[in-house]
């Protein structure tokens, strides 16, 4: 009965990953609402991720519980999970000081489920039988991937291009674009040329994520290749790297060309010299933290005395990092709160720097921006003290804790019950099943595909050979050695991207780390049964608490709110305008985006002014760095009739301020001047938006076209 209860926090654990990593996760509806436009699946929304972060704790709870009613259960001492647990804790009282509260709370929510995934895989992978099963679990999520790639770009991406062509005068209209304007412009752009994002944000997250998994897949195939009767496994597995490689491609990612290469050389380094790295560890640890501070020294000296880093994308990113040197000064200690730098770098971005971005593509920029050095700190020790832990030496024997010898069946079954939990768990939390009986029957078809190839990645790394069908205890250091290169690799892409900060490739990589450290770590000191009984008791009811005071009113909120959407899309605003006040008032905390959108079908309502100002008002009291909130008061405050132009100033002083680089409000407000008759403030706002204009890339979208840039300038020679 004791074994039960860490068997199945292993099995819960693998399938809380595997439904996490094949989940595209929504905080927010990408696209506005208008009157009429068609209803489209949701995917994994913030209710549903906040609830899969709770069910992400119940496996350690149950080693809690196993431990306090199993005295000879020892749990594994991880030395790296204090700075870690300290992170945890200052990122959840970030939300006290975040502007977007609701935002805070829900990527808080994700953080601390991953730090509760980190603990567990270290007590719950303590010998090679379960690292083995790990692995087969990142291969078979690999070879989902692929075939995701492959059935988007063949199957699905075509039958989306003609459609979108055949219908793209109902697009715009549904979505409220001017034909040629930028949104218009990039929506085309990324569809047409085929944008593969897979279950992330964007194709870098996704190349890297699939990038991490195929090297934990290759040090598996080293491996299996090393063992004489499991070498037809390991050719299996190298039959599946051209498709990967075909897949990678088409992300177009050119970080990930790049990091499958660093992994080659990692192994073959390894293959060369692994016995003297390991005899000399302290030395070659504090080589590479030198060799990274030496690089990233360098960068940095580069990008201030030339103003770039040499490619255009790494200039990119440099000007991301300028403007997040300035939120850094403005909240040193601090931080913004998580999950809200994307509100206020708009104010601070570089002119040039024209994308609107939510993450600044730096692992350490994003812990120093919104945690403050505080989290900064903390964030460094946790990674420092982890990299030594994980790269401790392993005994080269068969671990002491070793799983039975069992029948075929009998494996086969447990390899069977943690693909299908997870798919299982997949359809639930991330299928919107709601949607036209069609739809859900090829998704779940799509899931079902995903399930067998997660059960034959399992089998393929798990099993000991064809003929030996159970689980292969054997040590394994080549597949220990490919998940450290796959994590460091993956730490690597994020020292210019922003993967770790998604839910789905954070889950493997502390699933990874954690069971990197449960194969090398010692059992922990003797803790009596009373206070583990204590600290037991403690979990729970906080687990409890953070049931019902976050996930359940999210929920209720969540559902009032796409109940406004949809009253929204059925052109009847005035009751979604309702439903949207409701969902508001339905959360302990404050969301601005339920006010925002409450504002906006109040606006299609033709309610009465002073009702949608008194809305919005309240939303930008709710999130007071939004720019979108400020530019809705704006315009609102510019189409009242008679304007009160005291309110009106006020409104698009405000702001500009915190988004001075947009052009297209700037140009509205110049006219608002004009038509006042106030000439010297609207030529100012004209000039200003040309100049804004000018100092962005000869090549980008953004940019006015000629005609445009000429009658703003023949409208400044009227004005003076």
């Amino acid at each position: 009965m004791k074994d039960h209860l860490t068997n199945a926090a292993f099995v819960l654990l693998i399938a809380l990953v595997i439904a996490r990593a094949l989940s595209l996760e929504t905080l927010r509806d990408p696209f506005e609402i208008t009157p009429g436009a068609d209803t489209f699946p949701r995917t994994l929304t913030a209710a549903a991720s906040v609830w899969m972060d709770w069910l992400a704790c119940v496996p350690a709870a149950l080693i809690l519980l196993r431990r306090a009613f199993d005295g000879s259960h020892r749990l594994i001492g991880i030395r790296s999970f204090l700075p870690l647990f300290l992170l945890a804790i200052w990122a959840a009282l970030s939300p006290i000081w975040a502007s977007d509260k609701f935002a805070a709370v829900v990527g808080v929510s994700h953080f601390i489920a991953a730090v509760a995934i980190f603990w567990a895989a270290a007590q719950l992978v303590p010998d090679w039988s379960r690292l083995r099963i790990v692995a087969g679990v990142c291969f078979g999520l690999m070879l989902a991937l692929v075939a995701y790639g492959l059935i988007y770009r063949f199957v699905e991406l075509p039958d989306l291009r003609e459609s979108i062509q055949k219908n793209w005068t109902q697009i715009l209209a549904q979505r409220g674009w001017e034909p040629g304007s930028f949104m218009e412009t990039q929506f085309r752009r990324k569809v047409m040329a085929g944008e593969m994002v897979g279950f992330n944000a964007s194709p870098n997250s996704f190349a890297a994520m699939l990038v991490m998994l195929t090297v934990v897949s290759v040090g598996a195939m080293f491996q299996r290749l090393r063992d004489p009767e499991s070498r037809g496994w390991g050719a299996m597995i190298g039959l599946s790297l051209p498709l990967f490689a075909i897949v990678l491609w088409f992300t177009q990612s050119r970080t990930a060309f790049l990091t499958p290469v660093l992994a080659a050389i990692c192994f073959a380094t390894l293959a060369i010299a692994g016995q003297l790295i390991a005899r000399r560890r302290g030395i070659v640890f504090a080589v590479c933290i030198a060799l990274v501070l030496l690089v990233a020294g360098s960068l940095i000296a580069y990008g201030v005395a030339r103003g770039n880093l040499v490619h255009d994308s790494l200039t990119f990113r440099w000007r991301y990092w300028i403007g997040s040197a300035r939120l850094f000064s403005a909240h040193p200690l601090l931080g913004l709160g998580w999950n809200n730098f994307g509100d206020a770098y708009v104010a601070v971005r570089e002119a040039i720097a024209s994308e609107e971005i939510k993450d600044p593509h730096n692992l350490f920029v994003r812990f120093a921006t919104e945690l403050g050095a505080v989290g900064l700190m903390l964030a460094i020790a946790w990674l420092i003290a982890l990299w030594w832990e994980m790269t401790s030496p392993t005994a080269n024997l068969i671990a002491e804790r070793q799983v039975r010898s069992e029948h075929a069946n009998a494996a086969l079954k447990k390899l069977a019950w943690i693909a299908t939990a997870g798919i299982v768990l997949n359809i639930i939390f991330s299928v919107d099943l709601t949607q036209d009986l069609s739809w859900v029957f090829l998704e779940v078809l799509k899931r079902s595909l995903y399930l067998a190839l997660i059960l034959i990645g399992l089998i393929v790394i798990s099993f000991r050979s064809f003929v030996r069908q159970e689980i292969d205890d054997r040590p394994a250091q080549w597949l220990r050695r490919g998940i450290l290169i796959a994590l460091a690799i993956f730490l690597l892409h994020n020292f210019i991207d922003f993967s770790f900060f998604e839910t789905g490739p954070m889950w493997i990589f502390m699933m990874l780390a954690g069971a990197s450290i449960g194969i090398t770590g010692d059992t922990s000191s003797p803790v009596r049964r009373r206070g583990i009984g204590l600290i037991t008791t403690f979990v729970t009811i906080l687990w409890i608490v953070a049931g019902m005071a976050i996930a359940l009113p999210i929920t209720v909120a969540e559902s009032r709110a796409q109940i406004g959407d949809e009253l929204l899309r059925a052109k009847k605003p005035g009751p979604a305008a309702r439903e949207l006040l409701s969902a508001s008032e339905s959360l302990p905390f404050s969301n601005g985006d339920y006010l925002y959108r409450a504002a906006r079908a109040q606006t299609f309502d033709s309610a009465p002014g002073e009702q949608i100002r008194r809305t919005i008002n309240a939303a930008i009291a709710a999130n007071p760095n939004s720019p979108a909130y400020y530019a809705f008061l704006a315009r609102l405050e510019a189409s009242q009739s008679p304007m009160e132009m005291t309110g009106v100033i006020a409104a698009f002083d405000k702001s500009l301020a915190m988004d001075p680089s947009d052009v297209l409000s700037r140009l509205l407000y110049a006219q608002v001047l004009e038509r006042a008759g106030r000439k010297p403030e609207a030529r100012a706002q004209y000039e200003a938006a040309l100049d804004k204009d000018a100092q962005l890339d000869a090549n980008e979208p953004k940019r006015l076209n000629q005609a445009k840039i000429d009658e703003i300038k023949s409208r400044i020679d009227r004005l003076k």
